[in-house]
């Protein structure tokens, strides 16, 4: 599908859903009043929703990322975090699976451990790559983001917040 024609219908969709504004594009996803309003509960300044539009942006940025390598977490490294959760709350794996919201934790727990292999692979190719001392490992991480970020499309509608 041309990238134009799912911008336009994006835009098109978003004048019939006014209480769900298109805040930001990032490549070809979007960004929502929603998706804002789902980690800003209280009402906050501009510049505030601003900086959690960013941080937003980014994560769309890593998770795109996260496809494009086609990282997936190990079954044991999932099996071996749900044995941690059950054991943190004092419950089996299986008193654990038949919680409502399983499928849901589940989930979320996927996604942690692909942003967690994602981190360290990025931070091993720069590792191999530089003489970086581990010290340094995060600052380089945003850095490389940051490079990442200026490679990709991105337009804010700041006026919008």
């Amino acid at each position: 599908m041309n990238f134009k024609y799912i911008l336009f219908l994006i835009i098109a969709f978003s004048s019939f859903a006014k209480s769900n504004t298109i805040l930001a594009i990032v490549g070809s996803e979007v960004i929502t009043s929603f998706d804002l309003s789902l980690y800003d509960k209280k009402t906050s300044t501009k510049e505030e929703r601003l900086k959690i539009l960013n941080l937003l942006i980014e994560e769309k940025i890593e998770n795109n990322q996260i496809k494009k390598l086609g990282i997936e977490p190990t079954n044991e490294s999932i099996i071996k975090e749900l044995r941690a959760i059950a054991l943190k709350n004092n419950i089996t794996i299986e008193e654990l699976q038949k919680n409502p919201n399983f499928n849901l934790i589940l989930e979320q727990l996927k996604n942690n451990l692909r942003k967690i292999a994602f981190r360290q692979l990025v931070s091993q190719d720069l590792l191999n790559k530089n003489d970086y001392p581990d010290s340094e490992i995060k600052n380089i991480y945003k850095l490389w983001m940051h490079d990442i970020k200026q490679k990709t499309y991105i337009d804010i509608y700041e006026e919008k917040l």
